[in-house]
């Protein structure tokens, strides 16, 4: 097994899953996790919480070209046409809209700037005080207005050609702008100034301005959304236009919204997905309209879509630190291999910068297992199951993440599987690379049963097929000794054990048998884990 390397704390490595190559440390971020990702389409571009703000267009021979485009950056703000605008931590604006130079708009006005939102025409600024200040642009790239203050006491803002909404500190959300656009006049005229809509709001998002529509997150979780509905971007069997706001879903903690989709997260961070699709950006394999959120990935901590209505494209970040991407591929901002468009998550980057932390802490973990779980915990093995009883039994998708770390330690590569999920009731990623590998089965064509128990012989198989997948030339010549419950192996699971027990892998008990059919728990499928990896290394 190749050797695994030790990363500083004050490096970045990232890792793109396509192809295992990695892109050179001295071109990236030093910074130790995302704060805030965006994308154009065919711009991404990342910010790191060490003010690092990192970008992306291209994917060469698998490596994605990440650039460092500035620092000491708090948040930033992309258009459609790859513009952007970041706000320094001093509250300092760095224009790079490609719109507007600096001498032609007297920015300084607005003072110390904490927040931007706009598009190429319309540009909107929360300073240090909380209040909202605005300027357009003309087709031409004129500048229409100078930066006006428009309103007091605001948390965040967003901007279209066709209007602009506005989220209070006291959670009401206020709008102003081309009321028809919107379909969400009912009685108000929002061109004369900001009018109150809504209360108890945590944010608004707004779509493109083809297809103007309005998406809100509630204090509660609720996400309401209105206006054009043409691709079942506020749900399906409702009109072309939907002018009274309807609830799309609940317990959500944060979205994006493209240019005619919508992605949530919710508070389990599982991340959903609804509306417009022809480029697969919703992720579910299909590029079909999506009326009714559809659950896409889990462990997600940030999400961004885009605006561009020709190169619709999603990213997301996930909790342990990668990115991922899918949909439209026309700029190879997803995957140099092909120019399809991706219609399923794909892993683009890795960034491990923290040193392997070896706790030492195993929940009711027996004696005889701690020195070899301290082990497994250095070789990476058990993360999947760091905070869980190690007296509990181990369910298949448990056991399925472990068997993918002990594939990636024995073969040091970052899997990243595009298969078809064949399953109805699991979309954990590590599950569906364990089924692509073909390490583990369903029980039936479309079922899994994540929550299941495994048993001791079933673990056998899964742990062989592991070895042969990442070590097809391992050699099995060692001796065997029987265990006395032979009779009680089930045809398929024979061959497995005997392996295993030939390698000092698997023991039996006091009376020397094997109990194929008992469940296992987790520190036992840890340790035999580990053992196998230390066997097939030597």
């Amino acid at each position: 097994m190749r050797k695994l390397i030790v990363i500083l704390l004050c490096f970045l490595l990232v890792t793109p899953a396509l192809n295992g190559k990695r892109a050179q440390a001295s071109d990236l971020s030093t910074g130790t996790s995302i704060k805030q990702i965006e994308t154009s389409g065919n711009l991404t571009m990342y910010l790191c919480n060490n003010g690092d703000l990192m970008s992306w267009s291209t994917i060469e021979d698998g490596i994605p070209i990440i650039k460092k485009v500035a620092g000491d950056i708090q948040q930033f703000s992309l258009d459609s046409s790859s513009g952007y605008i970041a706000i320094k931590s001093n509250g300092e604006v760095i224009n790079r809209s490609t719109r507007f130079s600096d001498d032609e708009v007297d920015l300084k006005r607005i003072g110390k700037v904490k927040q931007v939102s706009h598009n190429i025409y319309e540009y909107r600024f929360i300073n240090e005080k909380n209040e909202l200040w605005a300027f357009s642009m003309d087709a031409w790239g004129n500048p229409v207005t100078q930066p006006e203050k428009v309103m007091d006491d605001v948390k965040q803002v967003a901007t279209s050609d066709n209007g602009t909404f506005i989220v209070t500190t006291k959670g009401e959300l206020w709008a102003y702008g081309d009321s028809m656009s919107y379909a969400i006049d009912a009685g108000f005229e929002l061109e004369d100034g900001p009018v109150k809509m809504m209360d108890n709001v945590e944010k608004v998002q707004l779509g493109s301005d083809f297809d103007s529509f309005v998406i809100v997150l509630k204090m509660n979780g609720e996400v309401w959304g209105w206006g054009h509905n043409r691709s079942d971007q506020i749900g399906k069997n409702l009109p072309d236009i939907v002018e009274d706001p309807v609830l799309i879903i609940s317990d959500i903690i944060d979205l994006s919204v493209g240019a005619n989709y919508s992605m949530a997260i919710d508070n389990k961070g599982q991340l959903w997905g609804w509306g417009g699709n022809t480029y697969g950006q919703i992720g579910n394999d299909s590029v079909d309209t999506v009326g009714t959120p559809k659950m896409v990935m889990q462990n997600v901590t940030k999400v961004a879509t885009s605006l561009n209505n020709w190169d619709q494209a999603t990213f997301v970040v996930r909790n342990d630190n990668t990115i991922w991407g899918w949909g439209s591929n026309s700029y190879n901002i997803l995957s140099s291999s092909t120019s399809k468009d991706i219609l399923t998550p794909i892993k683009i980057i890795e960034i491990q910068n923290n040193p392997t932390v070896v706790t030492g802490v195993y929940k009711n973990a027996s004696e005889w297992a701690k020195p070899e779980l301290s082990e497994a915990e250095k070789k990476g093995l058990l993360s999947p199951v760091i905070n869980e009883s190690f007296k509990a039994k181990i369910t298949r998708e448990k056991f399925s993440e472990i068997a993918i770390k002990f594939y990636e330690a024995l073969t040091g590569e970052s899997l990243t599987t595009v298969a078809k999920n064949p399953f109805t009731d699991t979309v954990n990623p590590e599950v569906l690379k364990a089924y692509d590998l073909g390490i583990v089965k369903g029980i039936s064509p479309s079922k899994f049963s994540p929550n299941n128990f495994i048993t001791r012989e079933e673990m056998s198989v899964m742990l062989i097929r592991a070895l042969d997948k990442a070590k097809p030339e391992f050699n099995y010549d060692y001796d065997y000794f029987r265990f006395e419950d032979e009779k009680k192996f089930s045809t398929w699971s024979q061959s497995s054990i005997k392996l295993l027990r030939s390698m000092g892998i698997i023991l039996g008990d006091t009376n020397n048998n094997f109990n194929p059919k008992k469940s296992t728990t987790i520190e036992e499928a840890s340790v035999m884990v580990y053992r196998l990896l230390q066997a097939a290394d030597e």
